[in-house]
């Protein structure tokens, strides 16, 4: 934004009425969140095997190490707090 505008704050109110977080690491809250950014903690760990994933496909394109930034636990679960039904992923999106 240029610095000759003008902006007239009090007439504009922001409401933040709720927050969810599902990162790697097992972090499932802002909290966690804040605690592991804050923290600096390093959040990846090894590719999950148990997701049906063709992960040796995938490591073979380059030579990337086996790891990832993956949200933990994915469990079928997961399709309801998503709305997606599994067979609509595509293989790589699917953890489930």
């Amino acid at each position: 934004m240029p610095a000759d505008v003008m902006i007239d704050a009090a007439g504009d109110h922001v409401v933040i009425s709720g927050m969810a977080v599902e990162a790697p690491g097992g972090i499932d809250s802002p909290g966690a969140l804040w605690s592991a950014l804050s923290e600096s903690r390093e959040l990846l760990g090894p590719f999950p095997r148990d997701r049906g994933w063709p992960i040796d496909e995938l490591l073979s394109l380059s030579r990337r190490d086996s790891w990832a930034g993956c949200a933990t636990p994915a469990d079928s679960s997961m399709a309801q707090r998503h709305s997606t039904r599994p067979s609509s992923a595509s293989p790589i999106a699917r953890p489930w």
